[in-house]
């Protein structure tokens, strides 16, 4: 248990998330509901490429006790035993009390940026060659977990009544118990599994080019929410 919280900690200084979710903030100082449809909207395709990943990191991972933790992720994410419980139909849930519909999720599907920053994503989880930069890359979309739901309930929750009743939808209820589980099991794997210097080396340069993602990411959004106007136009 130690050496997974000494792991946790180094981990988090290095991504230095708060320059990402903190500098999206000072870019997008007003929530409204114009800012509650893009930023839902654009997470919700990100949400429904996880399991994408996940599985396609299963196909590459050759040790079978990484590949154990991965399906219990992805197990999770597909609502377990539960298909009333899939992750992004519960999203869908939570967004329509934000007033973010099926069309406005429709309408930022075809962003170009975010589909290339999802598509080289991909390119690049089948292009490692090694369990530790699979590993390394599943850590950094673990990681930041937490900053991210709770930037994006931040946005969705544009009035106190709306971000009253989000709090109590299933989806993020759903998240807050299951995050922690998932980032100290994304830890736990560089802890246990990747022993070799060459080997962590490989697990940390793909973490790195993880948190570079999310900083893209982020920084598109905030692209398209700082610049929209009250009324939903560019």
């Amino acid at each position: 248990m130690h050496r997974v919280d000494d792991a946790l900690l180094f981990f988090r200084r290095s991504a230095n998330a708060e320059a990402i979710f903190d500098g999206f903030r000072r870019r997008v100082i007003r929530r409204d509901v114009t800012r509650a449809r893009v930023v839902g909207g654009l997470w919700y395709h990100l949400s429904e490429h996880i399991v994408d990943v996940l599985c396609t990191a299963l196909a590459g991972l050759s040790d079978p006790h990484i590949r154990h933790l991965v399906v219990q992720t992805a197990y999770e994410e597909l609502g377990e035993n539960d298909p009333n419980h899939i992750h992004t139909d519960l999203l869908r849930e939570t967004l329509a009390v934000a007033s973010v519909s099926g069309e406005d999720i429709l309408t930022w599907s075809g962003h170009p940026t975010i589909r290339r920053l999802m598509t080289d994503m991909m390119e690049q989880l089948r292009s490692y060659q090694t369990d530790a930069e699979i590993a390394g890359m599943l850590l950094g979309m673990e990681l930041v977990a937490y900053e991210n739901i709770d930037l994006v309930v931040d946005y969705l929750g544009h009035e106190p009544a709306v971000a009253e009743k989000l709090a109590g939808t299933r989806w993020v209820r759903l998240h807050h118990q299951l995050e922690e589980q998932h980032i100290r099991r994304a830890v736990g794997v560089f802890v246990d599994r990747v022993k070799a210097p060459h080997d962590q080396r490989r697990f940390m340069a793909a973490f790195v080019d993880t948190m570079d993602f999310w900083r893209s990411f982020w920084g598109t959004i905030a692209d398209e929410a700082s610049s929209i106007s009250a009324t939903g136009s560019r």
